[in-house]
């Protein structure tokens, strides 16, 4: 947090008390560190939608991989028979088909189904994933913006005290005739852009907590004090080398993004389904028959949709027979009434016209090349964010430096007041001008340091991961 250098003169303790800063570092105690936000933060409704989506794919998928069920049909039948020179039915009876239909394999399509489901499950664990991410990065974003208003205020509360300060002397100054009107002016105006300053941080302070605890369901009021977050990239200066250093390359993260991920996962289905498009002629079913006098049995064997199906009508019950035996039909095919038992095979083919089968073939191959280009703008699309982010790194690296060297010169600058002052050869308002600016140089690094860890994160957002157990107060100033 910000620190105050002091003097032999005391005079940054006065300058605390009157700013009304030691309440606030009383209340130390209350303070929330960003792993406790962070553990403490709710997920966000995109968040608790892309749980459920995905365990919906979960079940989505085991569904696809199970086999239909096992089908059992019964088809009860009263036959009643007659000729027309008589009013009475001659024959009447009762009987009943059984078939059970018994699936051993997935289809084709079956397959490209389960394989869908599979893909689906990948890109919503991806999704799902990819949601927690930006919720992880959104929350340490709003905690930074926060925890910098709350400085701010502190500075800007420092600023506007030296210029209320600077203008009291100003204002005794020109009262003794010693200055100018437009000098002091100049002085006034000063006061009045500082006062202006430390209402608008006050302001800006009271919109970022609200949209931290807004962000992460916790009360705005135990989110007034942040402890200083800790840096990530003073860990990953290997990172850094290779994302802006002088020989840049690409930083293997393992991680894809859910719009590419998605297209590819489409293009993969749609080489799937040209690869399993039906052939131009093809084995449909395979049935045998067995007939013994009024009873009958099949079985029937079907490879497109690989169901073994078995069937079985029993005699049945006469309730009238008056009339002659006549011949008649078997379920399987033959004549029961000219033998006691037979015996068939029959074996079925599909063959399709080749016109419509060339143009399904022509149109998922077309397609997969519109899939194929679509993949290749999202990559390309991917590469320049990339780019722009590297570049961005590249100078918020400039800045963080510029500022530590900005911090190295006001430091100097407050080493030499304070001797000054030791010597007699400056005033309390130098040695207070002094500290104000060595406290507003440690905040532009401050921000310097965030913004490079934003960006950094923004890279590589499995560096964010392990903010949730931290120490804190790692931040440099």
């Amino acid at each position: 947090m910000m620190r105050w250098r002091h003097t032999s003169r005391g005079l940054p303790i006065c300058i605390i008390a009157i700013l009304g800063i030691a309440p606030i570092l009383g209340a130390e105690e209350v303070s929330r560190t960003l792993s406790c936000v962070l553990s403490e933060s709710l997920a966000s409704p995109k968040t608790a939608q892309a749980e459920v989506e995905y365990a919906r794919a979960i079940l989505s998928a085991r569904r696809a991989q199970e086999l239909p069920d096992i089908s059992v049909t019964l088809s009860p039948l009263a036959k009643i028979q007659g000729d027309d020179d008589t009013r009475d039915p001659q024959k009447a009876r009762i009987t009943s088909s059984m078939s059970v239909s018994l699936p051993f394999s997935m289809t084709p399509e079956q397959n490209l189904r389960a394989e869908a489901a599979s893909d689906r499950v990948s890109l919503e664990r991806l999704r799902l994933e990819e949601s927690r991410q930006e919720e992880l990065l959104r929350l340490i974003n709003l905690y930074h913006g926060a925890y910098l208003a709350q400085q701010e205020i502190q500075v800007a509360s420092m600023e506007r005290e030296l210029a209320r300060i600077r203008l009291d002397i100003e204002q005794s100054r020109f009262e003794r005739g010693e200055i100018r009107f437009i000098d002091f002016e100049r002085v006034s105006t000063s006061y009045v852009e500082a006062q202006a300053s430390f209402i608008k941080a006050e302001g800006m302070h009271h919109d970022r907590v609200r949209a931290l605890a807004a962000a992460s369901g916790i009360r705005a009021e135990d989110l007034l004090l942040l402890q200083p977050p800790p840096l990530v990239h003073p860990e990953n200066t290997g990172v850094i080398d290779t994302l802006a250093g002088d020989n840049p390359g690409r930083v293997d993260t393992g991680a894809v993004s859910w719009r590419i991920a998605s297209q590819r996962a489409e293009l993969q289905a749609i080489e799937r389904e040209v690869h399993h498009l039906p052939s131009l002629a093809r084995f449909a079913q395979a049935r045998i028959g067995f007939d013994y006098q009024d009873h009958s049995a099949s079985i029937s064997l079907n490879p497109v949709s690989r169901i073994l199906s078995l069937g079985y009508t029993p005699a049945g019950i006469t309730l009238v027979d008056d009339g002659p035996s006549r011949g008649g039909g078997s379920s399987s095919g033959g004549d029961s009434s000219d033998f006691d038992w037979n015996l068939n095979l029959s074996v079925s083919f599909s063959v399709s016209l080749p016109r419509i089968s060339s143009y399904d073939r022509e149109i998922a191959e077309l397609s997969a090349e519109s899939a194929r280009l679509r993949l290749l703008e999202l990559e390309l699309e991917a590469l320049d964010r990339e780019r722009e982010s590297v570049n961005d790194l590249r100078q918020a690296l400039d800045d963080q430096k510029n500022s530590e060297i900005a911090l190295a010169r006001a430091k100097l600058n407050h080493e030499i007041v304070e001797v000054q002052a030791e010597a007699g050869r400056s005033i309390a308002a130098d040695v207070m001008a002094a500290g104000v600016a060595l406290e507003r140089a440690t905040l532009n690094l401050q921000r310097a340091q965030l913004q490079t860890d934003r960006i950094l994160l923004s890279l590589v957002p499995s560096l964010g991961t392990h903010l949730h157990n931290t120490l804190e107060g790692r931040i440099e100033g």
